[in-house]
């Protein structure tokens, strides 16, 4: 069984995968990390990956939020149609809420964060994904009644929550030039924390 959120030898481009006990066609590694998280119950969608571009991590699928899924013949379709394109997490749908730490020039969310919750965010005990542009998401179970909405601005700079009306880039996605979005190493494992 490959655990998608570990890193493969194989480069991204297409490979015969097995996931969860299941023979796939040939499928690219972006596809695989696609269907293992909508057998899982979340709901995915395609993304651009062309980092330094201002159309970076846009969605390649109209109206993402009606169009995001858990249906595996429409994963198939879209990561053979986009077999390099990143791997998008509707947050609403898959009840989900991600606090995204960025670093981007001067500011950075990372140590913010850490002012907050302190340096070990290990402690926290929620999966904790490193992004290709050394940031950081922090992922939680949506469990209130009122659920935490897509929102910037109320945390320190360079932290943003992404929850209803939200996407994150999913771990184990990865850009062709190896740049990945990654499990940290001993965080709980997003697939598991499902179960």
């Amino acid at each position: 069984m490959t655990d998608a959120f570990s890193q493969d030898s194989e480069p991204p481009q297409t490979q015969k995968v097995h996931h969860r006990s299941h023979t796939e066609h040939s499928l690219s590694h972006n596809g695989a990390v696609a269907l293992d998280l909508a057998r899982s119950g979340f709901y995915v969608f395609p993304c651009k990956s062309q980092a330094g571009s201002s159309y970076d991590k846009t969605p390649l699928v109209p109206s993402w939020k009606e169009t995001s899924t858990n249906d595996e013949n429409t994963i198939r379709r879209w990561w053979d149609r986009f077999p390099h394109a990143l791997v998008a997490i509707d947050c609403g749908k898959s009840s989900i809420v991600v606090i995204d730490a960025d670093r981007h020039g001067p500011i950075d969310g990372v140590s913010n964060l850490k002012e907050i919750l302190g340096s070990d965010l290990s402690l926290v005990g929620c999966p904790i994904v490193e992004t290709a542009g050394n940031g950081l998401h922090l992922y939680f179970s949506q469990l209130s009644a009122e659920p935490f909405r897509n929102a910037r601005g109320n945390l320190p700079p360079g932290i943003d929550v992404r929850g209803v009306g939200g996407y994150i880039i999913a771990p184990g996605s990865m850009r062709q030039s190896g740049q990945a979005w990654s499990l940290q190493e001993g965080s709980p494992n997003l697939y598991q924390e499902r179960s």
